[in-house]
């Protein structure tokens, strides 16, 4: 089973202050909750100019570095300091033949048989089709609960990492063999979402995501200079629906990037990160916990 990695360092900017101790804490990018909001953000809290034109532009570089499209209007509904969503509906995709057996399935000669990759590989490369699938709802982060095979499926039981415990989406992702045995050039996908647990519930103000197996595995052989350059260069491929959820798939938290790089140190017989820098990230890892906390007691206005 997958397991969810909060990243506290991205939070929603609800106020003045939540957004000024954010900035000052860390200054990566940071998720403003809607449109309204922004605009506010950005002509109160940042620029004193009066003139109008000038603040404009300003807030339209602003977002832009922040990745949020002026454009972008989420449908969500906060009901009781929980995100509710539209329910997400069925839907497949196609890939070719040659993706599907570099990336996802494997064949067994002697037994003429096929079978997924190990889940670090097809895990990946499943979320990744997903992503560019405009019909995939951008608030999901995909968790495998468990990998099945029969004579005619192959197929992953997921869930979303970012609901709330008992109330979470789940899905299935489902392949028929017959495009695999027959070799058809085009192998369908099918995303198959359960009866009454298609519809996400995430708690305000929550971050959310993995950053596991392949992915993690690619982080440590990446070029980056260091984890706060791997993170900004990472979310700033992000999409703005995919930003304004909290949604953190693949991208690592503050703890996660310190400790990949710390990996890729040592790898490289180099000094990892100093002392000061761990206790840093462990600072973190347990506000992020507690914060967590604190929100599931008191809810999302609590932390006004």
């Amino acid at each position: 089973m997958e397991s969810v990695i909060e990243d506290q360092d991205y939070n929603v900017v609800k106020n003045q202050k939540v957004y000024m101790q954010s900035v000052i804490k860390d200054q990566d990018y940071n998720v403003v909750k809607n449109q309204d909001k922004y605009n506010q953000l950005v002509i109160e809290d940042h620029f004193n100019d009066n003139n109008d034109d000038e603040k404009d532009q300003n807030s339209t570089l602003l977002g832009l570095l922040m990745g949020i499209s002026d454009a972008f209007i989420p449908n969500v509904k906060n009901v009781n300091g929980c995100l509710i969503y539209e329910e997400a509906q069925d839907f497949q995709f196609n890939i070719t033949r040659e993706d599907a057996l570099n990336k996802l399935f494997l064949f067994d000669q002697e037994v003429s048989n096929y079978y997924w990759q190990s889940w670090q590989t097809s895990n990946y490369y499943l979320i990744e089709l997903l992503r560019e699938c405009s019909e995939f709802p951008p608030q999901i982060s995909i968790s495998i609960q468990k990998t099945y095979e029969s004579n005619k499926n192959l197929t992953k039981y997921c869930y979303c990492g970012g609901c709330k415990k008992n109330e979470k989406t789940t899905f299935k992702i489902i392949v028929n063999k017959l495009d695999l045995i027959n070799s058809r050039k085009l192998v369908t996908v099918n995303i198959t979402f359960s009866i009454n647990k298609k519809q996400c519930k995430h708690l305000d103000g929550k971050t959310y995501g993995q950053c596991r197996g392949l992915a993690r595995q690619n982080l440590i052989n990446s070029n980056y200079k260091s984890p706060r350059d791997m993170r900004k260069k990472i979310m700033s491929t992000v999409k703005g629906e995919v930003r304004y959820t909290g949604n953190r798939q693949h991208i690592p938290s503050a703890y996660s990037a310190r400790t990949i790089n710390s990996t890729k140190n040592h790898a490289n017989k180099q000094l990892g990160y100093n002392l000061c820098e761990r206790l840093h990230a462990a600072i973190l890892n347990i506000n992020k916990k507690e914060r967590s906390e604190y929100l599931e007691r008191n809810g999302s206005g609590s932390a006004h």
